[in-house]
């Protein structure tokens, strides 16, 4: 066994061995890379019950069905299952390559088992390809970490134990043990920018530089390093919230302009949202700290930070375009209505002497939305009271206060959610009741 082949399996299984006796899922595309994960993966673990393949033909070229039939020709003689998921790529003005990517990763992980390992073979060039693209595009720290070695992926982990093995050591280890392999013709086409990178740019840099890969990959690992110590700071700045959307505008005005950034910078990643560009994160910022501007949105992409009374919110676009929805929804007490992703659901808690009254809605009711001029008599007040002075003094957030349910008997209003239920169809100790439940994940009023 040669030097670099010995490397090669000396690395995956130093990163095997203490995930062991967990079970693993390999991406398999069948290409030289993930056929040698798949063949080192074989000889480290003894009970084949502990690995499977997963094979994503994407139908992008036009032999994809001979892909498929050489990975399962691959897996059956490595006495491994596979499983075969055909996908219909539509990129809609998105880059074809990144939308078949994306909608790789999303079947995987729907199909990745609890506490299940993802494994794929991303290797060292793949990691300075994957930086070198990042820094052409515009990138900050957060870019420069390059792939992530292993992270928490849907119901399972997602792990890439070769991001230290050299192209040169796969290479070695497939001619060694005489693998078999799939070509992708495309990977010759230099209109994808990682191939541009690979055939032309790259060569340049490693005749140059011969150990740039492995100099990539060392400023990748600082990287990460640093990203570490900027989000323990940011946790320390931050200190205790209650929840990770909202952020008191006062937590920014004592700190540095720096690390007010890093507060933003964590919290937008906390919240699963992409990184705005740095001009619109810190122009913005300087425009929010500045007393002199009123500027209450920074806007990217499809998310947004808006300042409201002194209070930072993270939030998607979508939140703060209105509910247009003016149809009643039928609601029959004792089911759960679905309102949509973004409103949540609504359902009924049965209970006796208190609550909404069963009798005097008569299961007869209706959902619908904010339109204007709507009046409730909330329990414990004398009078109607308009919902825009409710939603006023409760501190309801403005961008949400058409999108809380609302509970209609015939044409009067009853029940605000769970927020506020009618005095005039309140339970008697001796009604039955109900109360509503509205399950949400939206913030609406502010803490």
């Amino acid at each position: 066994m040669s030097k670099n082949t010995s490397s090669a399996l000396d690395i995956i299984e130093r990163q095997i061995k203490p995930l062991l006796p967990n079970k693993f899922c390999i991406a398999f595309s069948g290409g030289m890379d993930s056929t040698v994960l798949l063949h080192v993966m074989k000889n480290i673990i003894d009970e084949k019950s502990q690995i499977r393949a997963i094979h994503i033909n994407h139908n992008i070229v036009d032999n994809s069905k001979v892909w498929t039939k050489t990975c399962k020709s691959i897996c059956k003689n490595f006495g491994i299952d596979i499983e075969i998921i055909s996908l219909e790529v539509t990129h809609n003005g998105y880059g074809l390559e990144a939308a078949a990517r994306d909608e790789r990763y999303k079947k995987l992980k729907e199909k990745l088992y609890e506490n299940e390992y993802l494994l794929t073979a991303h290797h060292e060039e793949d990691q300075m390809e994957t930086v070198f693209l990042r820094m052409a595009r515009g990138t900050g720290l957060d870019g420069l970490q390059g792939i992530n070695e292993k992270y928490s992926f849907g119901e399972g982990i997602i792990f890439r134990p070769m991001l230290e093995v050299s192209k040169t050591s796969v290479m070695d280890y497939a001619k060694e043990h005489q693998l078999k392999w799939v070509e992708d013709s495309s990977n010759q086409d230099t209109h994808f920018d990682r191939n541009f990178l690979r055939k032309k740019i790259i060569p340049q840099f490693r005749e140059r530089w011969p150990s740039i890969a492995s100099s990539v990959s060392r400023l990748s690992q600082l990287s990460a390093q640093n990203i570490k110590i900027l989000n323990q700071i940011a946790e320390e700045d931050i200190g205790p919230i209650a929840n990770m959307n909202e952020l008191p505008l006062a937590k920014l005005l004592d700190k540095s302009f720096e690390r007010a950034n890093n507060m933003l910078r964590y919290i937008i990643l906390a919240n699963g949202m992409s990184i705005p560009s740095m001009k619109t994160l810190q122009d913005g910022l300087k425009e929010m700290l500045d007393p002199e501007t009123d500027k209450s949105v920074i806007a990217w992409k499809d998310y947004c930070i808006r300042k409201y009374k002194n209070h930072l919110y993270f939030l998607s676009n979508s939140d703060l375009e209105p509910n247009k929805v003016d149809v009643r929804i039928p609601w029959e007490i004792g089911k759960t209505v679905n309102l949509g992703e973004n409103i949540g659901t609504i359902e009924a808690t049965f209970i006796h002497g208190d609550g909404l009254s069963i009798e005097k809605c008569k299961n007869k009711l209706t959902i619908s939305y904010r339109q204007g001029g709507e009046l409730i008599k909330p329990i414990g007040h004398r009078i109607n009271k308009s919902l825009k002075n409710l939603f006023q003094e409760n501190q309801i957030l403005p961008w949400m206060r058409d999108k809380i349910p609302l509970i209609y008997y015939q044409d009067e209003l009853v029940s605000v959610a769970d927020l506020w239920f009618n005095q005039n169809y309140v339970a008697s100790q001796n009604e039955a009741g109900f109360v509503v439940n509205w399950h949400k994940k939206m913030i609406i009023k502010q803490n």
